[in-house]
């Protein structure tokens, strides 16, 4: 059991788009596997969530988990030079699996070397298509590995698709 047993929250942050259910349905799924781990849900239409992020981030009060677009990522890191307000994902390499993904798809999510984001799913499920956004881990975050196990959950234990 995840974190010894232990009651543990972590929070997910995204935008309404035709992907809710679909991670609506891996929050149910990963709570159902580990009852021990509370997942709190902030969705919000699009506009909304960008500007919520962008204040939530400005205050340091972010979610343990959140869907950035790529360029987000890139304004994170330049323009604010804040890339340090994202984990990088690299330090999860024992949990976070990624040999699924196609080589290059980690590129469009690296910073300097930094692997800010992963898309939230795997090369299978998506053929050929290229992500335009991807799930990040928050520097805030109390519980960084319970929210990289989440990630990993979602891109290689849930397999229903919308």
């Amino acid at each position: 059991m995840l974190n010894d047993g232990e009651p543990a929250v972590i929070s997910v942050s995204w935008w309404i788009d035709e992907w809710n259910d679909y991670i609506f349905a891996v929050v149910d799924a990963f709570m159902g596997r580990y009852p021990n781990i509370m997942v709190d849900t902030l969705v919000f239409p699009y506009d909304d969530w960008r500007n919520i992020t962008t204040l939530m981030i400005a205050a340091g009060d972010m979610p343990s988990i959140l869907l950035l677009d790529y360029d987000k990522i890139r304004l994170i890191a330049y323009e604010w030079g804040a890339i340090d307000l994202l984990y990088d994902l690299h330090e999860f390499s024992s949990i976070l699996d990624l040999s699924d993904y196609p080589q290059d798809w980690p590129d469009l999510m690296t910073v300097d070397g930094i692997l800010a984001a992963v898309p939230g799913l795997r090369s299978t499920d998506v053929g050929d298509m290229i992500p335009q956004q991807g799930f990040a881990i928050s520097g805030y975050t109390q519980n960084p590995e319970l929210s990289a196990y989440f990630l990993n959950f979602l891109f290689n234990d849930f397999l229903i698709l919308p």
